[in-house]
């Protein structure tokens, strides 16, 4: 059921996400153009007076002072005003690119910590043997406790809470009880299906929504965006929980932004 994991589906919320932030950058650029169109127009229609002569109706036959002169002259306060305006726009956005940036790399330094968070404790899971007999059994307990506190580490805490896991917050919790009580059946020398069918699903869930999350990031999506994000079907997961059988792929990984 799980050989077609790696190839599944693209989400829903990633374009809808970098099409916010292009339509952004598209009223930036009209912006921008708006601007330009403006200057132009009025640059023109100054070297059309200063050409035909019309700005010396306005200060006399007898200045002595030059078209562009004039010009600085009259609107001298609004000039000023306006390139007082001009460097503190390219100063805030300076600083907000600055900010963005920062806060970029430090939620995909924070994505990179909970995937090996999660890594850890999917290993620790799989350490734990069946106890077959009392020395296995004793063994199994020592590994079911560095699964539990592993488990319980700050990061994986954390990843839980973290607002840059979005939806996919609960499917964290999910996977660590999941591997929890799979792991206490095996020390009790039983299989629980129930649980240990979800524990893979899950993990490759996680590790691909990071994934994702770390692209998006890369693509310039904001770290705002991915607040609202789900990469998991928290229904689909339900549904296979009560049913004990392994989540449908496609199902579980039918996003929503």
């Amino acid at each position: 059921m799980w050989t077609n994991a790696a190839r599944g589906p693209s989400l829903m919320a990633a374009p809808i996400m970098l099409g916010v932030s292009r339509m952004a950058a598209v009223l930036r650029a009209l912006v921008f153009i708006a601007i330009g169109a403006l200057v132009i127009t009025v640059g023109d229609a100054l070297w059309q007076s200063c050409q035909s002569g019309s700005w010396k109706l306005l200060v006399g036959q007898v200045s002595s002072s030059s078209c562009v002169e004039f010009w600085l002259n009259r609107y001298q306060t609004l000039l000023t005003g306006l390139a007082a305006l001009l460097a503190a726009w390219i100063t805030v956005n300076a600083i907000r690119h600055q900010t963005e940036t920062a806060r970029v790399d430090e939620a995909e330094r924070a994505l990179n910590q909970y995937a090996v968070a999660i890594l850890e404790v999917m290993q620790k899971y799989e350490a734990v043997p069946v106890a077959l007999s009392n020395e296995t059994r004793q063994d199994a307990e020592k590994r079911f406790q560095a699964l539990n506190d592993a488990t319980d580490a700050p990061t994986i805490r954390t990843a839980m809470i973290d607002s840059v896991i979005g939806g996919d917050q609960p499917m964290i919790a999910q996977f660590l009880n999941c591997c929890r009580f799979a792991a206490a059946s095996r020390v009790n020398a039983r299989v629980e299906r129930r649980y240990s069918n979800m524990v893979w699903p899950l993990y490759a869930a996680l590790c691909d929504g990071i994934n994702r999350r770390k692209a998006l990031l890369r693509n310039g999506t904001g770290v705002t965006a991915l607040y609202g994000l789900s990469t998991i079907n928290p229904k689909e997961v339900q549904r296979a929980f009560v049913e004990e059988r392994e989540p449908v792929w496609d199902e579980m990984r039918s996003a929503t932004p």
